[in-house]
């Protein structure tokens, strides 16, 4: 079984273990659970890989256990788990512990009313805010024409509060597609994110359920990768379902193009290889052309499609800041240039030095002298002849 990604919305140098975990979540969930969760901390505080058996060794436990818990914790919303078409789990995410949980609890129980709570501000900043505060604070000293629009802060949302927003049949009803669409049931974090792409990045009706058809049309039923798709929209300005439309036939011509030059037919891409292609256009930011090149690449030194050696190629483009075909032949070329540098031989001398089988002093002859030598001694005795035959 490979390696499981595992990442983390908290700080790295500790476990840290929230409050509303330890108050809300943890009187609720089995012994194996809470185990199971201060682990995948713990490992994912070391920056360490996982796999489903190495959890299960640690705890001394069965594998079904660490799946059901797993599960659990999903349900709960503190962890994010993503699976390919053979429901194999390729990555975990850790999510911070949703702040409202505690409060909805003490607003039912009517300890105290909801809107007189302030929120605390979590223990440690998740990184992907970290990483859109430093792009943001870049943005700023750019030209205002050329900077992103700036994302509207995430915010979390109760049941009370759905239930009094005015559009809240439309969510609800959207909700329910969603679930038929991806066939499962929606963690409170995919409400929230739902609800963020709606009220937040201002999708209109049409443009939020084209979103949940398309996501489900490539086979990426997760509410992680359609908030990713509606932030590039919101980010390019798409508003329109019209507009998206022409967006993703942009993508689908790349799938095609990518699953032409590898000879792909008679199937769709897994989850594994969109991730992949996603990688390429969305992070490396790669023009069609380019990765064209890596899948040629990749054919004819390995004599077959594969997404992970394109991705290598691509990777290390990357990493050395090429962009365009001239500076990948530039590349080429220093990388030619050091595979012809002279390589210094050892002296055929100093190799039979150590040879034991040459580890005496060896003579030397002077083969005129023994030339004459024989010839003198074979004149010898053809005169002894002579004489005793007289």
């Amino acid at each position: 079984m490979s390696d499981i990604i595992l990442t983390n919305h908290t700080c790295s140098s500790m476990t840290v273990i929230s409050n509303l975990f330890l108050d809300t979540y943890l009187p609720k969930a089995s012994g194996d659970a809470v185990k199971v969760y201060l682990l995948l901390l713990r490992y994912a505080g070391a920056g360490q890989s996982i796999t489903i058996s190495i959890l299960a060794n640690r705890l001394n436990t069965k594998e079904s256990t660490i799946r059901s818990a797993l599960s659990y914790w999903e349900k709960m919303g503190l962890l994010h788990i993503t699976m390919d078409q053979q429901q194999q789990i390729l990555s975990m995410q850790l999510l911070p512990v949703p702040q409202t949980s505690l409060l909805d609890e003490k607003e039912i129980k009517g300890e105290v009313p909801l809107d007189s709570l302030e929120k605390q501000p979590p223990l440690c900043r998740p990184i992907a805010e970290v990483i859109q505060s430093s792009s943001q604070t870049m943005n700023a000293t750019k030209d205002s024409s050329s900077c992103l629009p700036t994302l509207p802060e995430k915010t979390s949302i109760t049941p009370f509060e759905l239930s009094k927003h005015p559009n809240s049949k439309f969510i609800e009803q959207i909700l329910f597609v969603t679930e038929r669409y991806f066939g499962k049931h929606l963690t409170q974090t995919d409400i929230n994110t739902i609800f963020y792409i709606y009220d937040s990045l201002q999708f209109s009706d049409e443009l939020l359920e084209y979103l949940i058809e398309y996501c489900t049309s490539i086979d990426k039923k997760s509410l992680r990768y359609a908030e990713k798709v509606a932030i590039g929209w919101y980010e390019s300005g798409i508003k329109t379902v019209e507009q998206a439309k022409n967006s993703t036939k942009h993508y689908s011509k790349t799938y095609n193009s990518i699953m032409k030059a590898f000879g792909v037919a008679g199937r769709n891409l897994g989850s594994a290889e969109l991730n992949y292609i996603d990688t390429w256009i969305n992070t490396y930011h790669f023009p069609l052309s380019i990765i064209l090149e890596a899948c040629d690449r990749t054919i004819k030194t390995i004599y077959q499609p594969s997404f992970g050696y394109a991705n290598k190629i691509l990777k290390d483009w990357f990493e050395s800041g090429a962009k365009t075909m001239e500076e990948i032949t530039k590349l080429d070329t220093a990388h030619k240039a050091t595979k012809k540098s002279p390589v210094i031989q050892k002296s055929t001398k100093a190799v039979a030095t150590n040879n034991k089988f040459h580890n005496f002093e060896q003579r030397t002859y002077d083969y005129q002298a023994l030339e004459q030598r024989f010839i003198n001694k074979a004149n010898g005795i053809a005169t002894d002849q002579k004489e005793g035959g007289q």
